[in-house]
């Protein structure tokens, strides 16, 4: 869970969707601008067949994702 204390550098992470990394280095605080706001990214183009698979690789601190939402193209 989000700290009261994160700051931007303390969690920084890849996403990787069916063994492909789609975003490097994310610094969700950073991006977010500040704790408990919400981030959107929009990836296209990944092919799934049985099951998507996600993976969080942190760079620093404790990966975090609280939602995911996935629509069909």
């Amino acid at each position: 869970t989000p700290q009261e204390t994160d700051r931007p550098g303390d969690r920084v992470f890849d996403i990787t969707l069916q063994d492909r990394t789609v975003i490097k280095d994310l610094d969700i605080v950073k991006e977010a601008r500040g704790i408990r706001k919400a981030l959107v990214k929009e990836i296209k183009s990944i092919r799934v067949k049985d099951a998507l698979s996600v993976t969080l690789n942190s760079t620093k601190g404790q990966p975090l994702i609280s939602g995911i939402e996935i629509v069909a193209e």
